[in-house]
């Protein structure tokens, strides 16, 4: 048995069902779908219902093919019908068959070169007329085929056995399915999704709808499959991966449903394009060539047609954009430009140092692949992940070499992030409002700063605030670390900017931190305030837009103050 045969992604499948004339064969006949692995991984499916001299018609159907799964409806066997004499030798059968009454039955025949199994945990009961089973495909997922019957339109019960077992299927991790079979719902429209109008037993149709919406499953046949109706479906997972579905007519009453699915998506590769470079252009010559075309097609305005007038300005216009205008033809970008030519060959060298130290045993061939694995471990780190293209041109990479960690310099620190203290003083203390004091305790100081802070006299340069709660906090530790410094590079136009963060702020607290800065720094320019999400609680009593009012009112009367920007928060309920 073939323990991995690998699969194409493209699987072209073919569905055939329905009843032949009973005078064509005078024997119980065997219907079925034809689902076929190629060699060169191709798939076909074929659906049929009540077909005569069975392991005949099955060889003329799939002649010039070879034919590796068989899933079938309404078989009409019993247990006293043995494979062999149904199908030939090299096919693995997965039946059930109605014991007491005639007509019925589904099975699904695989090739024994395929690794597969029945899957009897997702049949949902013993009467029920759907059988599953499994594929193992090497390199790709697994695929899970199915074949239903239903036999009757108004019966309930086959539906929500379906609906058991496709819930049970949906649940399996990373599993490709692929359902089949003649479902006998015809009061469908699938093409709109819609009901048809007067169509009976309209719950059922629902419920089947329901099901699929439920469990992600989409169904692929739209046009008629018999008569005016779908009753032949196609249900996958996969829906995307289908490009390709014709109906073909059918060698019953039922046609012939041609699909092409991909078991596993393929990955389009970019093609190379041209991609003109406008700012290289000469753009004073095609000024002028157009200036002498437009002289042209006016002097042709009365003896030439539009259209001749129009081809001759794109034939024109074409002209002068491939030849004044450079291109650059692009292709895919390499996502992994660290592993180099001699990475690739050291992976290589390390894989068949593998497979000989596996097959030997050697301990001298262990060292060696031991050796090899760990250059190969240090080389991307060392070589290839650090290395840039040098940006003078030629194609060459530079190495970019970090300092020895004694010689690397500490970050700058952020001095005039928030007011120093000396070492015998206490800490600035942050007093938080309690829920009953009145709103307007909030205007006393709460933080208390240093007013007369030796260390750090107010700056000749004009000053930026930016108040605010953790968010704040977190932004000025991270200038500490940028190359533009704790002012962003604001410096060269003479501001300078002032971080003051407090994790869980509130905006009442605004007014008390900027009385203080007053005192410790000099007049500011513009003032950024932002409290977070720590006053939205306040936003439904009103205590949020009253604080605000009143931050207005006392600090727009302050004639220092050019311009004060604030934003309000609303809570969306």
């Amino acid at each position: 048995m073939e323990t991995g045969r690998q699969l194409h992604k493209l699987f072209p499948i073919m569905m055939i069902i329905g009843k032949t004339h009973p005078c064509d064969y005078s024997n119980p006949v065997v219907g079925r779908i034809i689902s076929e692995f190629r060699t060169d991984y191709n798939r076909l499916n074929k659906y049929c219902h009540q077909i005569g001299h069975t392991v005949n018609l099955f060889i003329q159907l799939t002649s010039g093919t070879s034919v590796n799964i068989v899933i079938g409806t309404e078989t009409w066997l019993d247990p006293t019908i043995k494979d062999i004499e149904i199908f030939p030798e090299e096919y693995t059968l997965y039946r059930k068959d109605r014991k007491k009454q005639q007509g019925g039955g589904v099975l699904i025949a695989i090739k024994s070169d395929f690794i597969s199994d029945e899957v009897e945990d997702l049949t949902p009961d013993a009467k029920s007329e759907m059988v599953w089973a499994k594929i193992e495909i090497k390199g790709s997922r697994s695929l899970y085929i199915s074949s239903f019957y239903n036999p009757k339109t108004s019966d309930e019960q086959s539906i929500k056995w379906f609906d058991t077992s496709v819930k049970r299927a949906t649940q399996i991790k990373n599993a490709a399915i692929l359902i089949g079979g003649d479902f006998n719902l015809p009061g469908w429209d699938w093409k709109n999704k819609i009901l048809k109008p007067k169509s009976t037993h309209q719950n059922i149709h629902y419920d089947f709808g329901n099901t699929l919406d439920d469990t992600g499953l989409v169904q692929l046949i739209e046009y008629p499959t018999r008569k005016d109706n779908i009753l032949d479906l196609m249900i996958t997972n996969l829906p995307n991966q289908v490009p390709r579905i014709e109906i073909m007519p059918g060698i019953s009453d039922h046609d012939i449903v041609f699909m092409e699915f991909k078991i596993t998506p393929s990955k389009l590769k970019q093609t190379p394009r041209n991609v003109p470079i406008y700012n290289k252009a000469n753009w004073e010559t095609i000024k002028k060539e157009v200036i002498n075309l437009q002289h042209t097609i006016q002097e042709k305005v009365n003896t030439h047609t539009v259209d001749e007038l129009w081809l001759q300005f794109k034939t024109k216009l074409n002209e002068l954009v491939s030849e004044h205008i450079p291109h650059k033809k692009l292709t895919s970008k390499n996502k992994t430009p660290w592993v180099t030519f001699e990475t690739r060959k050291l992976m290589k060298k390390r894989d068949r140092l593998y497979k000989k130290m596996k097959k030997s045993g050697n301990d001298n061939m262990r060292n060696k692949y031991k050796q090899i694995k760990h250059q190969f471990i240090t080389m991307p780190r060392g070589r290839g992940r650090r290395r840039r293209q040098d940006p003078v041109g030629g194609g060459r990479e530079l190495r970019i070499r970090r300092a020895p960690r004694e010689q690397q310099q500490p970050p700058v620190r952020n001095e005039r992030r928030r007011p120093q203290v000396e070492v015998d003083e206490d800490a600035p203390v942050v007093r938080r409002r309690r829920v009953d004091e009145p709103q307007l305790v909030a205007l006393q100081p709460d933080v208390e700063l240093q007013e007369n802070e030796p260390q750090l006299a107010a700056l000749a340069k004009n000053d930026i605030w930016i108040i605010g709660s953790s968010l704040v906090k977190k932004a000025s530790e991270h200038t500490q670390t940028r190359a533009t410094g704790i002012d962003l590079g604001l410096e060269k136009l003479g501001y300078s900017i002032v971080w003051i963060g407090h994790s869980g702020m509130l905006w009442d607290m605004v007014p008390s931190i900027i009385t203080a800065l007053l005192n410790w720094r000099s007049q500011p320019s513009i003032i950024l305030i932002h409290c977070g999400g720590n006053d939205l609680c306040n936003i439904q009593n009103g205590k949020l837009l009253y604080n605000i009012r009143l931050f207005i009112l006392l600090y727009n009367k302050v004639d220092y103050f050019v311009e004060l920007l604030y934003s309000i928060v609303e809570l969306l309920c």
